[in-house]
């Protein structure tokens, strides 16, 4: 058969050879694209998880920094509930709460702070107060519980316990603050109506 097309050979072949450089080109350029496409995609989603990672632990941060915050406010309330309470008991039996508070005060030597209190009914109309407390050293305590007997004021001064990092001194309470040195607990008599 005789070939009829009026086109060089050389040139149909030529053709032939674009098209298939074409295509070639066309598969490698697809080919180059899905293997980028399959790195740069988990690159990507590696790149946002460790993003949103961080966003969580931030906001896991917060999180715990608020219930800190809730928890220190609880206990704040907790122990101004409780000074009320010892306050209105006192009322009820003639004591003055701001007078008891000013000779503790004024009895209290400076590295030292009361940290809870509470009262209980005593006999007639006395009551028993407990103080728990903590103070840079023994001495401080013992300043603490001289001052509290030499003004008169205060009955049956009793020193429970004396705590010192934790270690069980005297007395049968354990535990005391990590950041101090000594914890105390001791308990105070104030006859009703003076």
């Amino acid at each position: 058969m005789k070939d009829i097309n009026l086109l060089p050979k050389y040139y149909l072949q030529e053709r032939q050879n674009k098209a298939k450089r074409y295509k070639i080109t066309l598969i490698a350029v697809i080919g180059l694209t899905l293997l980028f496409a399959s790195i740069a995609y988990p690159l990507l989603v590696k790149y946002s998880l460790a993003l949103r990672s961080e966003t969580i632990l931030t906001q896991i941060k917060a999180s715990s920094n608020y219930i800190e915050v809730q928890n220190q406010f609880n206990l704040i309330k907790e122990l101004y509930q409780q000074r009320m309470e010892t306050g209105n008991k006192l009322r009820k039996n003639g004591i003055e709460f701001l007078l008891v508070m000013d000779k503790l005060e004024k009895a209290m030597p400076e590295n030292m702070t009361i940290v809870s209190m509470s009262s209980t009914q005593g006999e007639n109309s006395s009551i028993r107060i407990s103080l728990n407390g903590i103070a840079s050293s023994q001495e401080s305590v013992a300043t603490f519980i001289r001052n509290l007997r030499t003004d008169g004021y205060f009955d049956d001064v009793v020193l429970h316990s004396l705590l010192k990092s934790g270690e069980e001194i005297i007395g049968s309470q354990t535990g005391s603050p990590s950041d101090v040195k000594y914890g105390f607990n001791m308990s105070i008599l104030i006859e009703g109506g003076e």
